[in-house]
C-alpha cells in the first residue's frame, strides 16, 4: 500500500545507515498497522 516505497527506502537505507535501522524499523512497523487499520475499517464499511 503507501508503505511500499517507504520500505523500499528503509531497505536500501539500512545499506547505508546501519545506525538508524530501529528507528526505520519503528515507522515502518507505525505505517503497517495503520495501513491494515485502514484496509479493514475499508472491507467493513
Amino acid at each position: 500500500m503507501v508503505c511500499v516505497l517507504v520500505w523500499i527506502v528503509v531497505l536500501t537505507g539500512a545499506v547505508f545507515v546501519v545506525g538508524r535501522v530501529q528507528v526505520f524499523s519503528f515507522y515502518i512497523f507505525i505505517c503497517l498497522y495503520i495501513d491494515s487499520f485502514v484496509l479493514i475499517v475499508y472491507i467493513f464499511t
